[in-house]
């Protein structure tokens, strides 16, 4: 089993690679340039807000510490969907705006982003229009938008559908769209595009310390962590876009300050589609946990994912814990015809969820998805939770 690092999605997909930039002219502008905004991280949500906020006419900076898509933003599990699993939440603002977005995304991006069938099985006589309830209120909450209603079929169409399903005990299922895309990327495009927008923009670049005047922040000190040398950059607006480390850069702009992530861990299989022979996706509606499992064709694999653990202290390069691949295997191999092991497995890739939850007392598959932005005494902006999905309106949100 190969685990995947960085922007790495293994056998899952291609390595994306940016081309070489002029790193030594970017790093001279953030030395000689004051800024409007200085973004700090430079995933989905800080690429994102960067370029918003360059096409909007502001002075930006966008600065990351590793390379960009290396983090969470190129480790989901590759769905830009309105999350049907929230329906049972009443979470109905999130799933329109999300499902708003997915159509921007379809029609804006249509190289990165695109529909994706999925079959939801049925084993029950009254899961059918148990489900379909749930999934016409989905389709409504996705008026505007121009992918097929759910439709109901029968157990031969399922299994055409989806040829490595369970048959003992199918009734049938329904079949439903969302969209599919290559998370790192859209990350990549979006801080390439920022640049084309005028923003200054260069990864390896490390948050040091902040500049103060009278309690205010005016500026960073950053590290080019190719050469080690560090430098001042002065910005009317910092903000806080780095995703897991969110509380780290508020602790360092304020010691005192409370905690407000609760990260989560999400891991992914991948296994051939010799072994999981299918052209549409599967959700697997309900698992042992309260959670929805996707089994989901990934170029020339299949993806099956994801679990929801909490996470203490997470690093840049998460592992599986626990009995997270043998969770997955179980719940998979009960709707699959040929059961899968662990030998099957061709690589594990690990994504940490940065959940905001101030209360820091729930559990975190019930924790809302949704944006938070919190602005400190000093100006410090952060914008921490969200998802991929949503992230084109958690960056103008956080630029108004």
């Amino acid at each position: 089993m190969q685990i995947c690092r960085g922007k790495e999605t293994c056998k899952a997909g291609r390595i994306v690679k940016m081309e070489k930039q002029n790193r030594v002219e970017q790093i001279q502008k953030l030395q000689t340039e004051t800024y409007d905004i200085l973004f700090i991280g430079g995933g989905s949500t800080g690429s994102g807000a960067a370029f918003d906020a360059a096409k909007r006419g502001y002075k930006t900076a966008l600065i990351e510490k590793r390379d960009f898509a290396s983090g969470t933003s190129s480790r989901s599990t590759k769905l830009i969907h309105g999350g049907v699993r929230y329906l049972a939440q009443f979470h109905f603002k999130l799933i329109h705006e999300a499902l708003s977005e997915r159509q921007r995304l379809l029609e804006n991006a249509p190289h990165l982003v695109k529909p994706l069938k999925f079959v939801l099985p049925a084993y029950r006589f009254y899961e059918r229009p148990y489900y379909g309830i749930g999934l016409t209120l989905y389709d409504i909450l996705a008026s505007k938008g121009k992918l097929p209603f759910h439709k109901t079929i029968s157990k031969s169409e399922a299994i055409s559908e989806f040829a490595a399903i369970q048959k003992k005990g199918l009734f049938g299922g329904i079949t439903y769209f969302d969209a599919q895309f290559n998370d790192a990327r859209l990350n990549v495009l979006l801080a390439r595009s920022a640049e084309k927008e005028g923003a200054t923009v260069a990864n390896r670049v490390e948050l040091v310390s902040f500049i103060k005047e009278n309690g205010k922040l005016k500026g960073a000190h950053l590290k080019d962590l190719e050469t080690g040398r560090t430098f001042p950059v002065y910005s009317k607006v910092i903000a806080n876009t780095t995703g897991i480390w969110v509380d780290h850069v508020r602790k360092l702009d304020d010691p005192r300050t409370f905690n407000v992530l609760s990260p989560s861990q999400g891991i992914h299989l991948v296994f051939s589609k010799e072994k999981i022979p299918c052209e549409s996706a599967m959700i697997i509606p309900k698992t042992k946990d309260g959670r929805v499992v996707f089994i989901i064709p990934w170029e020339d694999h299949v993806i099956l994912g994801t679990t929801d653990t909490p996470v203490e202290n997470p690093g840049d390069e998460p592992l599986p814990i626990g009995n997270e691949v043998r969770f997955l295997l179980e719940t998979g191999n009960e709707y699959l015809e040929n059961p899968l092991t662990e030998a099957d497995i061709l690589s594990v890739f690990v994504g940490i969820r940065p959940l905001i939850s101030p209360e820091g007392n729930q559990d975190t598959k019930n924790i809302s998805r949704e944006e938070v932005i919190l602005v400190a005494n000093s100006g410090l902006v952060t914008m921490g939770g969200g998802k991929w999905s949503t992230y084109r309106k958690m960056a103008e949100d956080l630029v108004d």
